[in-house]
């Protein structure tokens, strides 16, 4: 399995791609991850990034792993999103025809405000429905998370992931990518282990849902 991510800061913060990486190596499965990152920067601006495109063509991926900037993903005119977007996923297909782009819906900010999280679902589903890709829920673990226990911290300031947080985003990307639940993985990373746990049955809860809800609708 190779998998790339690209993104900014909400995707390399706690080294959120290496937390993923080893919750599979636990399984005993062999898994090569890059990525193409940058601070504050959106798809538009990542794409302009050489790195970006040197890294698309370095691999034949089995996932590219897609993030945008928190502001292009929550406003309402999507246009630069899109371009973004179109422009990633074209030369990630022209790289590779079967690479799956997955689009990491990230939280929005450390208020849990509903409404925000859901503008930011609406829009990248747009995108995945424009490319051909699909969405892992990582700010629906967020609400679903901060409900039942607000006294951990998922955000370290106003809107980067603590490790906690970045944990329970690997266990949203195994859910949408294995399509098992992170749950049968017994490995926490240096959290407690009793945390870990809750973390993965949210993330496990949460994305059963999502899956639920999209059968029925087929």
């Amino acid at each position: 399995m190779k998998i790339l991510f690209i993104g900014n800061s909400k995707t390399y913060r706690q080294n959120f791609p290496g937390i993923f990486k080893r919750i599979v190596e636990a399984t005993g499965q062999e898994i090569y991850i890059d990525k193409a990152t940058k601070p504050g920067a959106s798809l538009t601006e990542l794409y302009k990034e050489p790195e970006t495109l040197e890294k698309i063509k370095s691999e034949e991926w089995d996932y590219v792993v897609i993030q945008e900037r928190t502001i292009k993903a929550l406003q309402e005119d999507t246009s630069e999103f899109q371009e973004g977007a179109n422009s990633i996923c074209n030369k990630i297909i022209e790289n590779n025809p079967e690479t799956k782009i997955i689009y990491n819906a990230v939280g929005v900010h450390c208020d849990f405000n509903l409404e925000e999280y859901e503008t930011t679902n609406k829009h990248y589903e747009q995108m995945a429905r424009m490319t051909n890709g699909v969405v892992t829920y990582s700010g629906n673990t967020f609400i679903n998370f901060h409900s039942k226990f607000p006294d951990i911290e998922l955000y370290e300031d106003n809107q980067h992931p603590t490790l906690v947080g970045a944990y329970l985003s690997a266990c949203c990307l195994y859910d949408t990518i294995y399509k098992k639940p992170s749950s049968e993985v017994q490995y926490y990373d240096v959290l407690n282990p009793k945390i870990a746990i809750d973390l993965q049955k949210v993330a496990d809860e949460t994305m059963l849902d999502i899956q639920r809800k999209d059968n029925e609708r087929e």
